[in-house]
């Protein structure tokens, strides 16, 4: 849909949703972003051995500066893996970001948390497929096709770690325990 057929469709409601777009296809025109109350970047502009994504953080500072914008958003990713499923997309990309150990979940967080990024969106709970999973996992081999090793619940303490930080919080491990 273009602008002025959102703008048709939202008007029609009482109470305007909360329109969220990602960045990793659309960065080129921020045009594309109209109704739009924010950007979120997609996962992949974490892919590999980026930590940070400054390109995002730098246009869409640029359009909250503008008021294009009312809050800015940020996605977090513990890793990414999908040769499990022989990729996605144009030309079935194979996508390989290590964990490092739960440094790479950290390093993500740091960086939306330094942006000051009011909605944080998890990628993902239990995409298993495409390894970038925070549900909690047995500390062995996964698929010895590809020699992953599980994380217990390292990855689901990490965001209760960061989540109380956002929400000055005490932590405790336990209650993620089932």
């Amino acid at each position: 849909l273009n602008s002025s057929e959102w703008d048709n469709i939202l008007s029609q409601t009482k109470i305007r949703p909360v329109l969220i777009h990602d960045w990793h296809q659309h960065y080129w025109s921020p045009d594309v972003f109209e109704n739009y109350e924010s950007i979120l970047p997609w996962g992949d502009n974490y892919h590999g051995i980026s930590e940070e994504i400054f390109d995002y953080w730098t246009i869409a500072n640029k359009l909250l500066n503008k008021n294009r914008f009312s809050f800015i958003s940020g996605t977090v990713l513990p890793g990414f893996d999908n040769r499990g499923c022989g990729g996605w997309g144009e030309g079935s990309a194979i996508g390989l970001t290590p964990r490092r150990n739960g440094e790479k979940f950290r390093a993500t967080w740091n960086d939306v948390l330094k942006n000051k990024a009011r909605f944080i969106q998890i990628a993902t709970w239990n995409d298993f497929n495409e390894g970038g999973t925070i549900e909690p996992t047995r500390e062995e081999i996964l698929n010895y096709d590809l020699p992953i090793r599980g994380y217990g619940y390292r990855e689901l303490e990490t965001v209760q770690e960061y989540a109380s930080k956002i929400k000055a919080t005490k932590i405790d491990t336990m209650a993620l325990r089932v």
